[in-house]
């Protein structure tokens, strides 16, 4: 813990950053992995579209739905 108007090290700040990269990618995984087949096929269009939007799915736009729950899984 700092102390009020110090300055944290390079290693202090690495260290910080690979902390939140842990708790950040844990809740990304366990965001991921709630999607299932059936959630993504009973969706709609346009929350899909959303969806693989956010989750960088390239030419989504063109895509069937079917092909598009897959590439989203």
């Amino acid at each position: 813990m700092l102390a009020p108007g110090s300055v944290p090290t390079d290693e202090q700040l690495e260290e910080e950053l690979r902390e939140l990269e842990k708790k950040t990618q844990g809740k990304y995984e366990v965001a991921k992995n709630d999607l299932t087949l059936p959630m993504l096929q009973k969706m709609k269009s346009d929350e899909l579209g959303k969806l693989a939007k956010k989750e960088k799915v390239a030419d989504y736009q063109t895509m069937p739905k079917q092909k598009l729950v897959f590439e989203i899984l």
